[in-house]
């Protein structure tokens, strides 16, 4: 569950910094 919500979080980071 926490590997999941890292990765969305990460996703997130990535598309916010886009």
């Amino acid at each position: 569950m926490s590997a999941s919500l890292k990765l969305a979080t990460v996703k997130l980071d990535i598309c916010h910094n886009k």
